[in-house]
């Protein structure tokens, strides 16, 4: 599946071999408010996805009070069609990139974690919100280590559990847009790993696991907007691979999906069309 914002409202896609999608519809705002997607900045305009005791959770910002929304969706009509019902909102942060969601290490929480603009110290400050199992979720906190470490992006961050581990990579919160990779045995506690001043990030990016590698999905650093791949087999030596004739309109969908890896993004174009890749 496949989650997005047209016009601000929310979407959804699904696909049966990766890369050819059906539309899902869009949801009326009375089940799920609409998608910020007329912020100052264009970071806030797209949704995260993730699975969480067998419970489909989406998240983003919201176009009225700038503040985080949390849906759930429930399968319908033979797991062909979902109903989609608002569970969590905070309008207390205001985020100022979409959201990034992964489940933790040990499982025992879902994480979302998201730029806002709530600490006047630090511009596009990352913040987190987490699920227990319990169905409880916490006061929105900063992301960090015992606030000596600060992690701040414009753009939406990537993450990706790898070797015990939750991983994320942002792009520098300045017009450098490099690399920055962090990670973490509990998505709450963040450790820096590394900069890498040869890679830079056009963008939000999306980041999964595959055949024992970080593999991380973001457009080019410049107007040409052509997909790049970074890879890692261990968070530390990363490789690049730019994909010159996939050229995106906004920031990419990457999932694991059917033993590879299906990507998803909005074409480069006035039309505005979502296009699929398929790769393994």
């Amino acid at each position: 599946m496949s989650v997005f914002a047209s016009g601000g409202r929310f979407g959804w896609a699904s696909t049966v071999d990766g890369k050819t999608y059906t539309n899902g519809g869009l949801e009326s705002p009375a089940n799920l408010p609409n998608v910020d997607c007329n912020a100052s900045t264009p970071s806030t305009c797209g949704a995260a996805i993730a699975v969480f005791n067998n419970i489909i959770y989406v998240a983003y910002a919201d176009a009225s009070t700038h503040g985080l929304d949390v849906g759930i969706a429930t399968p319908i009509s033979g797991n062909v069609a979902y109903s989609w019902t608002l569970t969590h909102t905070d309008a207390s942060v205001q985020l100022t990139t979409s959201p990034a969601m992964s489940v933790s290490p040990d499982g025992s929480h879902l994480i979302v974690i998201y730029g806002t603009s709530s600490d006047p110290s630090t511009s596009n400050q990352f913040f987190e919100s987490t699920l227990n199992t319990s169905g409880t979720w916490s006061q929105a906190s900063e992301a960090g280590n015992l606030q000596s470490l600060r992690l701040s992006s414009a753009s939406r961050p990537a993450v990706s559990l790898f070797n015990s581990k939750l991983w994320l990579c942002s792009q520098q919160n300045n017009s450098n847009h490099q690399l920055f990779v962090y990670n973490s045995t509990d998505g709450i506690n963040w450790n820096f790993v590394e900069q890498f001043s040869g890679l830079a990030l056009g963008g939000g990016a999306q980041m999964v696991t595959f055949e024992g590698n970080l593999v991380l999905a973001t457009q080019q650093n410049n107007s040409n907007r052509a997909l790049f791949i970074f890879s890692s087999p261990d968070g530390v030596n990363w490789s690049a691979q730019e994909y010159s004739n996939i050229q995106m309109g906004g920031d990419p969908g990457l999932a694991l999906f059917n033993g590879g890896v299906s990507l998803v993004f909005k074409a480069n174009s006035s039309g505005n069309e979502l296009f699929g890749s398929f790769a393994n």
